[in-house]
């Protein structure tokens, strides 16, 4: 039974099984997207709306459709693949969970938010999308898990109906500063709010220039809320948003929470050129450390092959490894974890245990997804 990709619109791919008389027995949908790891671009594909009709189930047909796309990324130089998934399906495909979700959530009946001079706040309309670019731009292109969103990323028929739910806050000379969207369906809303989303206005996406931004934002947000009847705003963003700080600077609540085995997903693809991707990264959490003057190498095994990572005078070099003694064994399935900064590595003894650790440190990683896309 042949795997056929079909190209569909808005540079998708379907990638279906289909049987000996034509019908699809099991498919997904693929799109490459780029995703900032740090200051690297790395080429991710992402995987979504997995299907398999229920006469087909339980005969391994989503695994053979799932192994298909793993090998054309593969071939097609992906460093990553990415989704957000369901629970315990995909880690047999080798993901892992990488990201937390996270949320803050403010009453509104409890505090006064304040209005702030010299800014206004306006439905967004198709003039104001540079600045929102730029905002998003600005806000992403170094925080790890954050998609690249070009114009042509902006301008699918599922973001176009997301920007209908957004708002700009601009200053004075008419710049944006700011832009929030709200509702929508996110499948962890729930998970991180049921106790208040049914009464909460949920703002999905925001960003703000700088905390006066963040503060008319969150004016121009409690005006929605109060319009639509909502006791208060839940925010699906990370605790270090401009947003998040705002309302938690008036009484909101910060909230974090994780899909057991499953939520956003990433895999290694593509090894060593990830790795040699991430080298600045690893090069400029050296600058000030001990490895900025003494040398260090680690052999690393993994079952992608070993890899060789050492610092000379700061500069991380990734080499392929050769030899069967290692430093520190690691599945790629756990690597991705710490590349993501989800957790931070295990412990070695000495100066090699260091040096992971600085180059593979804990972070808050965090991606909106492309809207209701996947």
């Amino acid at each position: 039974m042949p795997i056929v990709f079909q190209p569909q619109k808005d540079g998708m791919e379907r990638v279906a099984l289909v049987g000996e008389d034509g019908r699809e027995l099991s498919w997904l949908i693929l799109l490459c997207q780029r995703i900032h790891i740090g200051r690297a671009t790395v080429r991710a594909g992402i995987v979504g709306h997995v299907f398999t009709p229920e006469e087909h189930r339980k005969k391994g047909y989503g695994r053979v459709v799932m192994l298909a796309t793993l090998d054309a990324m593969a071939q097609r130089g992906y460093e990553i693949g990415f989704l957000f998934g369901i629970p315990h399906y995909y880690l047999k495909h080798g993901y892992s969970v990488v990201e937390h979700y996270y949320a803050t959530v403010l009453e509104l009946g409890r505090c006064k938010v304040e209005e702030v001079s010299g800014l206004k706040s306006d439905r967004y309309c198709p003039a104001d999308l540079p600045g929102v670019m730029r905002l998003y731009d600005s806000y992403s292109r170094r925080r790890t898990g954050a998609f690249v969103r070009d114009r042509d990323l902006w301008s699918l028929e599922s973001s176009r109906k997301a920007l209908e739910r957004c708002l700009c806050v601009k200053n004075s000379g008419g710049k944006v500063v700011g832009y929030a969207k709200w509702d929508g369906k996110f499948f962890y809303t729930r998970l991180i709010g049921r106790d208040c989303m049914e009464r909460m206005l949920v703002v999905p996406e925001a960003v703000g220039a700088n905390a006066r931004a963040a503060q008319g934002l969150l004016f121009a947000l409690a005006g929605v809320a109060r319009a639509e009847g909502r006791d208060g705003i839940l925010f699906l963003g990370p605790p270090d948003n401009a947003l998040s700080i705002a309302m938690y600077n008036l009484g909101g609540q910060n909230r974090r929470a994780i899909v057991p085995s499953g939520g956003a997903q990433a895999k290694i693809v593509n090894l060593i050129p990830l790795l040699k991707k991430l080298r600045g990264d690893f090069s400029a959490r050296c600058e000030g450390s001990i490895f900025r003057r003494e040398p260090i190498s680690v052999r690393v095994g993994t079952d992608m092959g070993p890899v060789d990572l050492s610092a000379i005078g700061g500069k991380v070099r990734v080499a392929p490894g050769r030899g069967r003694k290692f430093d520190w064994k690691v599945t790629a399935q756990e690597l991705i974890r710490y590349i993501f900064g989800f957790c931070p590595p295990p412990e070695l003894p000495g100066a090699k245990g260091l040096f992971l650790k600085t180059i593979f440190p804990r972070q808050i990683a965090h991606s909106w997804a492309p809207d209701e896309m996947i």
